[in-house]
């Protein structure tokens, strides 16, 4: 199974492997923007978790290798599971002090479909 999907990304990415190196530089750099800065939480930590699982999937082969003894599961799947647990338990945007979503809530209503992780916060 790891093998048909390993090999189904190499040969669609083999027509166009500078676009996916960029794809990559920029979904690597929006998390990196939405950690920092605290923007867009929701959307981020939910890319972040689907992004993550792609590389643990493809770019890691599930944690492989597969033999006796081997216990390295590969650091994408701990990454999402990092992102997950900063979706479940992050605070609203009307108390996270150092987050840009805070100001961009004030200035703009609809933002918080974005900057909002739990539906109770977007009330």
């Amino acid at each position: 199974m790891a093998a048909l999907v390993v090999h189904g990304w190499i040969s669609v990415q083999s027509h166009a492997p500078s676009l996916f190196a960029d794809l990559t530089g920029l979904a690597e750099t929006t998390l990196a923007l939405v950690l920092l800065l605290g923007v867009a939480r929701r959307a981020g930590y939910l890319f972040g978790i689907v992004y993550t699982l792609l590389v643990w999937s493809v770019g890691e082969g599930f944690g492989g290798p597969y033999v006796s003894g081997s216990t390295d599961v590969g650091t994408g799947i701990i990454l999402a599971i990092l992102f997950a647990a900063l979706y479940v338990t992050a605070p609203s945007a009307a108390r996270e002090r150092l987050s840009l979503d805070r100001a961009l809530i004030t200035r703009w209503a609809w933002w918080k479909h974005l900057a909002e992780p739990h539906a109770a916060d977007r009330r």
